[in-house]
């Protein structure tokens, strides 16, 4: 049984923060009772006042916040019989000395009416059960009216405190994008247009992670929460039913987005399963997909087949190195119905798009091998990295036909075929590339990965043919083609005002 009634216990009126805390796990509402040396009481409109003068005041509890103002000293020894018998039954009241000598203070969290009553009953037992109180109670920490002495008797840390009396502060453990939100308000103005808007992306994480909308309105009405400002505002021009009421709506749009976005979900998956059966025929087939399976990606990150993003994304997502291949491809999509722009960038924001395509579907001109090329085993090569992004070399064909080799070992050339929708002349040449590069070797009609130091030989391939020094290059010649091109651009300017501008060309 916990030890309780000692002397020396925590002393929380010199931390401001405790007590506002404190006060609003125990309040129903943001008003307050300002309380002056003469015990006249005036309403005012905020914790947070109230503390920062250091005053006296009180709050209204809870309805489940069981409340005793203990005055009569001569009947100490049956209140703290009291205490003792409900803390067997498993409550956590907390005790304060309320300054006066022999005056207590107690505050005990039922979690439903029937426990109240309980508390109730067996203080009414005690004979104690005229100082039970629903209206105003000065919390744990409140400066007395005459500056008596005051501090807490039955806990050592005010964190058990705040625990014991619910606070959802002290018990959740919020992911650090939930709590940036909350704690800092977190992409208003930039993600967020408004204050509701980010509101509404707190009530749906918040109900991802299964917190309830009482602990919700708790984080958000604390006022070093600058994430709650638009519900303290609500609290403070149109009350706090009216406050709760909206966040109730808020919770409800949260429960409808969780089922839309698990639905989302499934598709996302039922998509991504039914490309990866398809064939990829023609020479873009493989660009294709892996700009499809950039979008998916996307899709997948946001719950959801409606998203917003950039064509650089995209093209990090899929491994490509021309942005214009990659719209070249995003337009063919379109074109067959897996994609849909349904608004394009302007101003910084990206672009939005929906995924459209489904299993239903009878465009039979995607799919492929069902390792993704762009993820594959071979990436961190520095040979299939380069060829990736168009450098020639060995070639992008040459993935999904090493992935294969790979997966299955020894095949013919025809099966190679079959297996990555690639034509039969284009596996022959890429066989017949990979095998001068020593990669793979031909043993009686039939290909196989030649796996003795394949890491080296690639390497090696790499530093004869120059695809470590691709990339430079080829930034070299764009750089030197977009100088070129707006000199003769402005060399076919007719105008006399215009003046030519010439750059030189580093070669």
């Amino acid at each position: 049984m916990r030890r309780w009634g000692l002397p020396n216990k925590i002393e929380i009126q010199e931390d401001p923060e405790i007590i506002k805390k404190i006060s609003r796990a125990i309040s129903d509402n943001e008003t307050v009772l300002e309380i002056d040396i003469e015990n006249r009481g005036r309403l005012v409109s905020s914790i947070d006042k109230a503390v920062d003068r250091k005053v006296s005041f009180a709050v209204k509890p809870k309805p489940l916040m069981f409340v005793l103002d203990f005055d009569e000293e001569e009947k100490l020894d049956i209140f703290n019989s009291y205490v003792e018998k409900i803390i067997k039954l498993g409550y956590d009241p907390i005790v304060s000395e309320s300054g006066t000598p022999g005056h207590r203070h107690l505050i005990c969290r039922a979690d439903n009416k029937d426990e109240y009553e309980t508390l109730c009953s067996i203080s009414l037992s005690c004979g104690i059960g005229d100082s039970i109180r629903k209206n105003f109670i000065r919390p744990p920490g409140s400066p007395h009216r005459k500056g008596l002495p005051v501090r807490i008797v039955s806990h050592e840390r005010a964190i058990d405190v705040l625990s014991a009396l619910g606070s959802v502060s002290s018990g959740l453990n919020l992911p650090e994008s939930l709590h940036l939100k909350i704690s800092e308000a977190r992409g208003l103005g930039s993600v967020y247009k408004s204050g509701s808007e980010l509101t509404q992306s707190i009530v749906n994480q918040c109900y991802m992670n299964g917190i309830g909308v009482g602990e919700i309105y708790e984080l958000l009405r604390d006022n070093s929460n600058k994430g709650g400002d638009a519900l303290r505002s609500r609290i403070k021009s149109k009350g706090s039913a009216s406050a709760m009421r909206w966040l109730n709506l808020s919770y409800e749009k949260a429960r409808n987005y969780k089922a839309s976005s698990d639905r989302a979900l499934g598709d996302i998956i039922e998509i991504e399963n039914y490309i990866s059966r398809l064939a990829f025929k023609g020479k873009a087939g493989l660009t294709d997909r892996d700009v499809m399976i950039a979008h998916l990606s996307v899709a997948r990150k946001a719950v959801s087949l409606r998203y917003k993003t950039s064509i650089r994304v995209i093209a990090n997502i899929a491994n490509i190195g021309s942005l214009m291949t990659v719209r070249k491809s995003q337009s063919r999509l379109e074109e067959r119905g897996y994609l849909k722009k349904t608004s394009k960038s302007k101003r910084g924001t990206p672009s939005s798009w929906e995924i459209t395509c489904n299993a239903s579907d009878t465009i039979n001109t995607m799919g492929g091998c069902e390792t993704n090329v762009s993820f594959a085993r071979h990436r961190r090569s520095e040979a299939f990295a380069w060829s990736l992004r168009g450098v020639k070399g060995l070639g992008k064909a040459g993935v999904p036909v090493l992935d294969v080799l790979a997966l299955e070992g020894n095949l013919g050339a025809s099966a190679v075929a079959n297996k990555t929708g690639l034509s039969r002349q284009t596996v022959y040449r890429v066989l017949r590339r990979l095998e001068a590069a020593g990669v793979v070797m031909k043993r009686g009609g039939l290909w196989c990965i030649d796996r003795v130091d394949a890491d080296n030989k690639l390497v090696e391939y790499c530093e004869i043919t120059g695809i470590t020094r691709a990339k430079e290059d080829l930034i070299k010649e764009r750089a030197q083609d977009t100088i070129r091109n707006r000199n003769r651009i402005l060399e076919g300017c007719k105008s006399g005002r215009t003046k030519r501008l010439r750059y030189k060309v580093v070669a």
